[in-house]
C-alpha cells in the first residue's frame, strides 16, 4: 500500500507523523479484513520472502527520508508479518 503511493503522498506521510499513523491503521484494517475473508495478500509466508521485502521498504523509505527510516520501518515490523 505504501508502495502505490507517488513520492509527493509519501513525503507527506512521512512528515505528518498523525496521517503516517492513520494511513498505518487503514492498511492493517484492509488487510485484516483481507486476511478474515480468507485472502492471502502476501507472495509467499516464506522468511527469506519476508526479509527480501522488508530489506526492499527499508531501501525505497531510506530515499525518502533517510534520518527516519529505521523509525519507520522499525514499526512495520513490530506490527507482524500479517499486517505488514
Amino acid at each position: 500500500m505504501l508502495l502505490e503511493q507517488n513520492n509527493e503522498a509519501v513525503l507527506n506521510l512521512l512528515s505528518d507523523p498523525k496521517l503516517l499513523e492513520e494511513q498505518v491503521t487503514v492498511a492493517v484494517e484492509t488487510l485484516q479484513e483481507r486476511s478474515v475473508k480468507g485472502t492471502d495478500v502476501s507472495d509467499s509466508s516464506d522468511a527469506d520472502d519476508t526479509e527480501k521485502l522488508g530489506e526492499k521498504l527499508f531501501s525505497l523509505v531510506e530515499e525518502l527520508d533517510p534520518p527516519h527510516a529505521n523509525d519507520i520501518t522499525g514499526e512495520q515490523r513490530c506490527l507482524g508479518a500479517p499486517a505488514v
